[in-house]
């Protein structure tokens, strides 16, 4: 009888030094630090190593991981379709809530960026520039740096070049203004343009924009076929007014 136990002994302590210095094959869940696994590998508590593979079942076109706060949010990190990485809160794909990389583009609220960074939504930052090689100069070390101009808005403009006929002209503008632009905080500017130095040279005014469209008419009557710049700001409808002095909500 103790030949047998110490053989079987033997035995196990051989298969257990196989399984664990080669592959171990689980049919069913593995639980760490649970009783109660709920997926192929369950852990509570801390993973260290080096590695971790995650690998799909033949079909299947998401791959991620999962963490769970004690609120019972879900966070997930992964490839949820294919060519997609995606890092997102509940649910088993990003939808308009997740950060998304994608074909080398990165979208934030969107599932499918069509830019090197598309934002669905509103984002804020101390200033915003543009960082591109100066044209003048064929060398990439060679820059030039633009800033964005800002405004206590969310605004859009429209400008262009015409002139009067007859003392008078109307500037139409695209379809979708009226659509786009709130009825109030619309203005008009303009600049009277001259290409001759003898050249009458008329004042102008300018009708509200309505209907998506201006009037335009000189003052003086100096001259009849007057050309001018003209521009025009709005502010946009689709979104809230901004709110410009608040608390710091750091």
């Amino acid at each position: 009888m103790k030949k047998i136990v110490l053989f079987l002994t033997i035995w196990f302590l051989l298969i257990a030094t196989n399984l664990y210095a080669g592959d171990l094959i689980v049919n069913g869940n593995v639980g760490i630090g649970t009783t109660s696994p709920g997926a192929a590998l369950d852990v509570k508590g801390g993973v260290d190593g080096t590695n971790m593979f995650l690998r799909n079942s033949t079909g299947q076109t998401t791959n991620y991981l999962s963490f769970y706060e004690i609120t019972g949010n879900q966070w997930n990190v992964g490839n949820y379709a294919t060519s997609k990485f995606a890092i997102f809160q509940n649910g088993s794909a990003p939808g308009n809530s997740g950060v998304v990389f994608s074909g080398g583009n990165v979208g934030i609220g969107t599932a499918s960026p069509s830019y090197n960074l598309h934002v669905n939504g509103s984002f804020a930052a101390t200033s915003k520039n543009f960082d591109i090689q100066d044209p003048r100069y064929n060398d990439p070390n060679k820059r030039l740096i633009h800033a964005s101009l800002e405004g206590p808005e969310v605004g859009v403009y429209y400008r262009g070049e015409a002139r009067l006929i007859n003392g008078k002209a109307v500037i139409e503008l695209p379809d979708y203004f009226e659509a786009l632009t709130r009825k109030e905080g619309r203005t008009v500017l303009l600049t009277p343009k001259f290409e001759k130095d003898d050249e009458l040279i008329s004042n102008l005014a300018a009708s509200a924009v309505i209907s998506g469209k201006f009037e335009v008419r000189t003052i003086d009557k100096y001259n009849l076929e007057q050309k001018f710049y003209w521009e025009v700001k709005a502010l946009r409808s689709d979104v809230e007014l901004l709110q410009v002095e608040v608390e710091n909500r750091l």
